[in-house]
């Protein structure tokens, strides 16, 4: 579909990140499967105990073994969920120290980067655990909306450094990795992205 996907090695960095970020979890749910790099390089870390993923294409999981990762799938730490991301936060009583998002991108899953998921998202996370999800290079609007619906939704939000810029948010103070953005807490500027109050989210020109 033209659409490129991210080598082993820009996994394995991610996956490291977010065990600095959080380096006491143990129960993880990632949102969205896709080629299953990065599920494998998460559990490369061996760092969890228990994986959790959600993902919304049957196909995608079909698939793991033309990206030799049919093994993540049967691996006892993981367990696989054919659902919305969306609609699983919204009835699972589980939950998890860490929830990374790593559909395609606020450009094509828009709705997993509204209030309303990060507020679902909130109400399954550990005191001390972190949601983080990848954030495309957008449009100024675009981005300005995706960043305000995390800081007006979580009581701790920041944008994780480059390359792989992310959008993390808990209800703890986080210590903070160099290049990390703190920002501002909600106040009457807020104007989110919400289920209600879409935003057409388009990807910055040279991101095209």
């Amino acid at each position: 579909n033209g659409r490129a996907i991210m080598g082993n090695v820009a996994y394995a960095a991610r996956a490291a990140n977010l065990q600095k970020l959080v380096p006491d979890a143990q129960q993880a749910l990632l949102v969205g499967f896709g080629t299953g790099n990065f599920a494998r390089s998460l559990l490369r870390r061996r760092w969890l105990t228990h994986l959790d993923i959600v993902e919304i294409d049957a196909w995608q999981a079909r698939a793991a073994p033309l990206f030799q990762n049919d093994a993540v799938l049967t691996d006892p730490q993981v367990h696989l969920t054919i659902d919305d991301g969306m609609h699983l936060l919204g009835t699972t009583t589980r939950t998890w120290d860490l929830i990374a998002l790593d559909a395609w991108g606020p450009e094509a899953c828009p709705l997993l980067y509204t209030t309303d998921l990060h507020a679902r998202a909130m109400a399954h996370l550990s005191e001390r655990g972190v949601f983080w999800a990848k954030l495309s290079q957008l449009q100024p609007d675009a981005e300005r909306a995706l960043i305000d619906a995390a800081r007006c939704t979580w009581p701790h939000a920041w944008l994780t450094p480059a390359p792989d810029v992310g959008l993390a948010g808990s209800r703890s103070p986080p210590a903070l990795a160099p290049g990390s953005v703190a920002l501002p807490p909600a106040d009457a500027s807020c104007r989110p992205h919400t289920h209600l109050h879409p935003v057409r989210v388009r990807l910055a020109e040279h991101a095209r």
